[in-house]
């Protein structure tokens, strides 16, 4: 029994970076001082956070039962 035909690690390593992105993202956004930067930071990290929530994870939950 090998880990990799339960876990695909090139799956699992591309969520992490995203999940560390984001969150990392978030974290600069709490950081930064107010003003032009800290919406555009914010705006982009929410809009890559929804497009991955929504694109990847939500995908991914519905379509894993039927063979996908």
């Amino acid at each position: 029994m090998d880990v990799s035909l339960i876990i695909n690690p090139e799956v699992s390593t591309f969520r992490l970076l995203m999940i560390t992105g984001i969150t990392l993202s978030l974290i600069f956004v709490g950081f930064s001082e107010k003003g032009y930067w800290k919406r555009v930071s914010l705006g982009l990290s929410i809009l890559v956070g929804l497009f991955y929530f929504i694109g990847i994870e939500v995908m991914r939950i519905l379509f894993q039962g039927n063979g996908f």
